[in-house]
């Protein structure tokens, strides 16, 4: 939710202040009820024993507050019921459109705007009844208490302090945290369904594809849902399954490091073993896009988790393999560039592992070796690992091709 939206630092002072008052307010009218209540027994020596009496007062007393302190409350609430902002200058609804068309239902704002004009109309003219008014409530309430001395008067007092108790606590709570609750719902609508598209749209995709195919390869629908998602600020709150989705539109758009960030947080949140499977798969791929050495050392980091937990499960580790011959590529390339000793030996293992984990992939999966074969004459400048073992007659004799010349 955009900033404009939150309750600001000063409201939240203005509104703790307000809740003393308010507090304070409440504790004096209850302690009006019972010293009244108390008074109102010990009046008469024929009731000073009887706890009727003190419970008739009490109770009734109770009920005068509550039904003032609901009807204060109704009427505050009418009045601060918020409208909402359909083309507002902040433009929090040009830069969240809902992908459902969502259309907000006004009615209640309506019936607000009519019930408080009629309310001040009809309280403006009738203004000069209002003593008259007062005289008649206070006959009513001593009825009621009884008729104690001094019982018109304090139902009276009570029902009016009450009933501004209740406007006043309705009226902050509607107009300071109402908005909040209703942007943050709307809010989490839209993002759950732009969610849902992208989650959908991405697992129909084969894993070979890469950001680009699966960015083109969308439906437009799903590309605007894309654009909107990763519009949103990543919320480490969120559910595992919207955290993936915001990853997976992190990567689309080939914000690669966000994405990745995202996959490890959704990752560190899940619990079913076919979630952190996916996430393990999609948290690799990703991985091999940050920038080099931080590619393959988390691809190798990661991509070894999602290989083991495929021959635990006994599923099909092509995928894991091929991602993990892809990132030794990218280690072999990167080590090319020192002369240590040790980075020698690590140059020649990773070269043999990049070439035992290739063999793995196109035997656990044959549809795998075009995408991989392409991947090692680098038809594609972004996807061109494998590249650098162009010359090697191993790697192209698992592809059934001639070394390139050197």
């Amino acid at each position: 939710m955009s900033e404009n939206q939150q309750v600001e630092p000063g409201q939240t002072r203005w509104g703790a202040w307000l809740l003393g008052i308010i507090i304070f307010l409440f504790a004096i009218g209850i302690g009006a009820i019972l010293t009244y209540s108390i008074a109102t027994t010990l009046y008469d020596d024929a009731h000073a024993t009887s706890a009727r009496t003190f419970l008739r007062t009490c109770g009734v007393s109770t009920v005068i507050a509550m039904a003032a302190l609901s009807c204060g409350g109704l009427v505050g609430f009418l009045f601060g019921i918020p409208h909402p902002a359909t083309n507002g200058p902040s433009g929090v609804e040009s830069n969240r459109p809902d992908p459902r068309n969502y259309v907000e239902n006004t009615n209640l704002v309506q019936i607000s705007d009519w019930l408080t004009k009629i309310l001040v109309g009809v309280g403006l003219t009738q203004l000069i009844q209002m003593p008259t008014a007062l005289s008649q409530l206070s006959i009513v309430l001593a009825r009621g208490l009884g008729e104690p001395p001094g019982g018109g008067v304090f139902g009276t007092g009570l029902s009016i302090q009450f009933a501004l108790l209740g406007f006043l606590s309705s009226y902050i709570a509607t107009t300071w945290y109402l908005p909040v609750a209703l942007e943050q719902f709307r809010y989490e609508s839209r993002v759950a369904a732009i969610a849902g598209l992208v989650s959908r749209q991405n697992l129909a995709l084969s894993p070979a594809a890469t950001p680009s195919e699966i960015f083109a390869r969308m439906p437009p629908a799903v590309s605007t849902a894309v654009d909107q998602l990763v519009a949103q600020p990543f919320d480490s709150h969120w559910s595992v399954e919207r955290k993936t989705a915001w990853a997976q539109a992190a990567m689309m758009k080939k914000r690669y490091r966000d994405s990745v960030r995202a996959y490890e947080d959704a990752y560190s949140d899940a619990t079913t073993p076919a979630d952190r499977s996916r996430i393990l798969g999609e948290l690799t791929f990703t991985s091999l896009y940050l920038p080099v050495p931080d590619s393959y050392l988390r691809a190798i980091v990661w991509g070894r988790l999602f290989l083991r937990d495929c021959i635990d499960k006994n599923a099909n580790t092509a995928d894991a393999n091929a991602y993990l011959a892809c990132a030794y590529a990218q280690k072999y390339r990167d080590l090319s560039h020192t002369d240590t000793h040790r980075s020698k030996k690590d140059f020649t293992r990773s070269r043999k592992l990049s070439l035992q984990f290739l063999r793995e992939a196109i035997s656990s999966d044959p549809s795998w070796k075009q995408t991989l074969r392409d991947n090692w004459k680098g038809v594609d400048p972004e996807e061109n690992d494998l590249a650098v073992f162009a010359d090697d007659p191993k790697f192209a004799a698992v592809f059934g091709a001639k070394p390139k010349p050197t």
